[in-house]
């Protein structure tokens, strides 16, 4: 519908500033605004307009706390990089006895069927034991260190007690026990730092 235009001389005829001045400025033929100036109105009327830097109350419930996550110290970097070897090589020892069981390696001759009994409850442990162990070590969670513990005492068992059984590995023992002592010395270390830390903190406090 064509609008009729306003005389720019008229005082009473200009417009009002803002989105209100402009729809009762923009008139029709009959004399009744025009639908969009309509529509537009109510829409300004709907939507509130906070100063510059101000949030309404629901943004401000919403607005998230500021938690401070605490840094990885070198030493717990360290130690999460430790715990990942062993992981990887704890995964490489399931496969080595997987392959044993299946008859992948020896040519054979250490297939499941073929071993003699305390070989296939061992190997069938420890093929089970040290994947699981591989993968909580390197997710860094708390049982992954627990199956290997397992996993190596199981091994230590074997080839420290029973040689004539299993025969004798003692690069695998050596191995497993500097594990070992490494894995206690970083606990160590870490436990006095966060001691140290608590106490500071509470010297802090007022």
């Amino acid at each position: 519908m064509p609008t009729i235009s306003m005389s720019a001389g008229s005082q009473e005829d200009v417009p009002g500033n803002g989105v209100d001045g402009f729809c009762r400025g923009s008139r029709t033929a009959s004399g009744h605004p025009s639908r969009p100036n309509v529509v537009l109105a109510a829409a300004s009327r709907k939507i509130p307009v906070w100063p510059t830097g101000a949030r309404p109350p629901i943004f401000r419930a919403m607005a998230p706390d500021s938690v401070k996550v605490p840094k990885l110290s070198l030493t717990e970097t360290i130690f999460g990089l430790l715990l990942r070897l062993v992981a990887v090589a704890c995964f490489w020892f399931g496969l080595n006895y997987w392959a044993l069981l299946i008859g992948f390696s020896f040519e054979g001759s250490g297939r499941f069927d073929l071993l003699p009994v305390p070989w296939r409850v061992a190997a069938t442990a420890l093929a089970v034991v040290y994947p699981v162990a591989a993968l909580g070590l390197w997710l860094l969670v708390s049982w992954g260190p627990v199956l290997f513990v397992v996993a190596a005492a199981t091994e230590a068992t074997m080839f420290g007690l029973y040689p004539e059984i299993f025969g004798k590995k003692p690069m695998l023992l050596m191995m497993h026990g500097s594990i070992a002592v490494t894995y206690v010395l970083f606990r160590l270390v870490m436990l006095y730092q966060r001691a140290k830390q608590a106490k500071a903190a509470r010297n802090d406090l007022p």
